[in-house]
């Protein structure tokens, strides 16, 4: 019940107030399939079926699937600062834009939100769920949980079972290729080549005059004896 106390409550705000605006919004009956009612969506919320986790996610974008569609809901200079090879942009506050909900295309991608945690990316999920997708998903944990997964792996104990162990070298050769596939979540600042250090007050550097060296003597012929 720990999940319903500390993340379904927001999102059973929004189904109330959905259940409320569907029937005044026209703009609310399109979708590819049926829309799930109140007590189907309460059930879809305890349900880990619609969380993802980072090893799966990472797994899809290796291998390019074309049918996944990575969303990033967070805001703009949080997208620009880092960002997940292949993601695209809609701030959860732009989500219902038309534009945005073209793009947003679940009879042809299987969508996966992601914020930093979970609860924006959450609210991204009720939001489009709701209006009809099913192939839709959450990144469990968020780029928090990415960063510990293929940032900061970390190697199990040699008593693990060999699954923990699989997962520890996926992680690893993850880390490798996301390294040269996106920018980093912490990029080091900016430092400039260090100048030539200047001379101290009130000194003048000498200038050092280089002279030729002189050129030595041709070596005279040794007279022949008689």
């Amino acid at each position: 019940m720990r999940f319903i106390q500390t993340t379904a409550i927001p999102l059973l705000l929004l189904l109330l107030v959905g259940a409320a605006c569907r029937r005044s919004d026209p703009s609310l009956v399109q979708g590819p399939e049926a829309r799930p009612q109140p007590a189907q969506l309460l059930l879809e919320l305890n349900d880990e079926r619609r969380f993802m986790s980072v090893d799966q996610v990472a797994d899809q974008i290796i291998k390019k699937l074309p049918e996944l569609l990575l969303v990033d809901v967070r805001s703009d200079a949080e997208f620009k600062a880092y960002s997940l090879p292949g993601a695209v942009h809609i701030p959860l506050d732009k989500l219902l834009e038309p534009a945005n909900q073209q793009r947003l295309d679940c009879g042809k991608y299987s969508i996966v939100f992601y914020s930093n945690g979970q609860t924006s990316a959450e609210k991204a999920w009720f939001i489009t769920r709701q209006r009809g997708c099913r192939d839709v998903y959450v990144m469990q944990g968020g780029l928090n949980e990415w960063t510990v997964a293929f940032l900061q792996p970390k190697e199990p104990a040699q008593t693990a079972p060999q699954e923990v162990w699989d997962q520890y070298q996926f992680r690893l050769a993850a880390r490798q290729y996301f390294a040269g596939a996106s920018k980093a979540l912490a990029p080091e600042p900016f430092q400039a080549p260090a100048a030539a250090p200047e001379a101290a007050a009130g000194q003048t550097r000498k200038n050092i005059e280089v002279k030729p060296k002189a050129a030595k003597p041709a070596a005279k012929d040794e007279e022949e004896g008689c």
